[in-house]
C-alpha cells in the first residue's frame, strides 16, 4: 500500500500569502505522478492524507478549494480513502459516484458541534470525541470510529478497487509517448494479457531512467 500526505495548505492557499505558483504546481505534479506510479504498479491500495477535507458537516463544511483541486484526482485514480482533519469531529463520507471513501478524524481533541451542515454524503457523524483505527488485508479495509475511552461506536469494511482499466490507459498512453520520442517500433496491439509484468517493468525502467521523473510514465 502506499500512503501519500499533501501539504493541503498549499492546495489551498490564500490570495496574498507566500505561496508561489511554483510550488503550488509542484505539488500538483508531484500528487498525480505519484497516483500513476502507484497504479502503473499495480500497488493494493492507495491513501491520501491531508489536512483541510472535501466534505465537513462540521464548523467549517466542506473546503471549497480542496474538494474542486483533490477530489477529481481521487475519483480519476480510483484512490481507496482520504483521510484529513481540520473540523474537531468525526465523520465518514462516501459521495455518490466516487470509488473513495472519505474519513474524517478530528476530535482526538477539544470536540465541537458536528452539525453545523447537511453534508448529504455522510453515512456517519459525532461530535462526541475520539479517534479511528484501520485494518488491512489483501482485499478489504475495515475502519473502526472509537470514542475517548476507545469503545468502538462505528465500524465500516471496503473492498479493494479495481484500477485495471485506469492502469491499461496509462500504460498505452506511456507507449504512445516513448514511440513519439523513440519513433516507431513498439506497438500497442502486440501487448496482450500476458505482457502486463512486461509493459510494466518497462514503464518502472523508463521513470528509473529519468531518475525518478514520474513525468515519464
Amino acid at each position: 500500500q502506499i500512503f501519500i500526505y499533501t501539504d493541503s495548505w498549499v492546495m489551498a492557499f490564500p490570495m496574498g500569502s507566500d505561496i508561489t505558483k511554483t510550488l503550488w504546481d509542484e505539488q500538483m505534479r508531484f500528487i498525480e505522478d505519484t497516483l500513476k506510479a502507484a497504479v502503473i504498479r499495480n500497488i493494493d491500495w492507495i491513501f491520501i492524507i491531508g489536512h483541510f477535507p472535501c466534505y465537513s458537516s462540521g464548523e467549517h463544511g466542506d473546503h471549497a478549494d480542496v474538494k474542486k483541486i483533490l477530489d477529481p484526482l481521487l475519483r480519476k485514480y480510483k484512490v481507496d480513502a482520504y483521510i484529513a482533519g481540520h473540523d474537531h469531529h468525526l465523520e465518514l463520507s462516501r459521495p455518490k459516484g466516487s470509488p473513495t471513501s472519505h474519513f474524517l478524524i478530528g476530535s482526538a481533541c477539544c470536540p465541537k458541534k458536528h452539525n453545523y451542515f447537511d453534508n448529504k454524503h455522510r453515512i456517519f457523524r459525532t461530535g462526541r470525541g475520539g479517534f479511528a483505527s484501520h485494518k488491512l488485508t489483501h482485499d478489504q479495509l475495515h475502519s473502526t470510529y472509537h470514542n475517548i475511552e476507545g469503545k468502538p461506536i462505528f465500524t465500516t469494511t471496503q473492498k479493494r478497487l479495481n484500477r485495471r482499466k485506469i492502469r491499461e490507459r496509462l500504460i498505452k498512453e506511456g507507449l504512445d509517448r516513448f514511440n513519439q520520442s523513440k519513433g516507431p517500433g513498439i506497438n500497442i496491439d502486440e501487448f496482450g494479457e500476458d505482457d502486463a509484468k512486461s509493459v510494466n517493468e518497462m514503464d518502472i525502467k523508463m521513470v528509473d531512467d529519468q531518475g525518478g521523473n514520474m513525468d515519464s510514465i
